[in-house]
């Protein structure tokens, strides 16, 4: 997955995953709650996938 990350624009931060192309690793990012895109999981496992 080549999306680039996306926080989202809002305010409610959970901790989600993303897949880092560059790094082949999952790595985790502070999740705004809201729109973002399809680089963007709740789980580690969701992510590795």
């Amino acid at each position: 997955c080549k999306y680039p990350i996306n926080t989202g624009p809002c305010a409610e931060w959970t901790q989600h995953w993303f897949y880092n192309w560059k790094t082949s690793e999952c790595e985790s990012l502070n999740f705004g709650g809201c729109y973002g895109n399809g680089n963007n999981f709740e789980k580690k496992t969701e992510c590795e996938e």
